[in-house]
């Protein structure tokens, strides 16, 4: 997500600010961050966490996995060890809801970045559904967004999900049908998720 706001306000000073760690902030020079704890804010967060509970307990009923707890549902996570054991025996038109994909090292090796320098935490794309494509079944990387417009924000967070998720089908030898063709953006009130082509994104983040 702070990679595809970097995409949307396109300044390379917002991201360093947020990226920096809390225990990095001070002795590199970066002010600590001001949260937004306003009224407004979190009804626009409590709007996103409903229409997530619609989707997957209402229009996906019976056929999306979501991890056991008692919290509220938004509140639950896959982790790593589970969402490895269950991408792989996903059956057509199952979905899996925030998985957890930790960034291995092929991933930083592919793009020479040095694991002294960033580091990824763990990242929970919102869906990863195994969807019928021309015959064959993939899986295809699905984000959910209480928005009416897709936008090229959007576009980036799915597409890095997918460049991650490779990569820890990669390091694991799961041999994942991955679709890195398309991605899909869940709209708010939209019956299904708004497909695009992912290789423009995915070529604009590798480079």
């Amino acid at each position: 997500s702070r990679i595809a706001r970097y995409f949307y306000h396109e300044c390379e000073r917002y991201l360093r600010y947020h990226a920096t760690p809390k225990d990095r902030r001070k002795a590199d020079g970066v002010p600590d961050i001001a949260w937004d704890t306003s009224p407004v804010r979190a009804a626009i967060l409590d709007g996103g966490f409903t229409w997530e509970k619609e989707i997957i307990e209402k229009r996906l009923k019976g056929r999306v996995k979501i991890a056991k707890g008692k919290g509220k549902v938004h509140e639950r996570a896959y982790d790593v060890a589970e969402t490895l054991s269950i991408l792989p025996n996903l059956m057509p038109d199952e979905a899996i809801y925030q998985p957890t994909l930790q960034v291995p090292d092929v991933f930083l090796k592919r793009y020479g970045i040095p694991p002294d320098l960033c580091a990824f935490p763990p990242c929970r794309p919102d869906l990863v559904q195994m969807l019928p494509d021309h015959g064959d079944a993939r899986l295809k990387v699905i984000d959910i967004k209480a928005s009416t417009h897709l936008k090229v924000s959007h576009r980036i967070q799915v597409a890095t999900y997918a460049l991650m998720l490779r990569d820890v089908d990669l390091a694991h030898g799961l041999n994942l049908p991955l679709d890195l063709g398309s991605g899909g953006i869940w709209l708010y009130g939209d019956t299904g998720p708004e497909w695009f082509d992912l290789r423009f994104s995915l070529l604009t983040i590798e480079d």
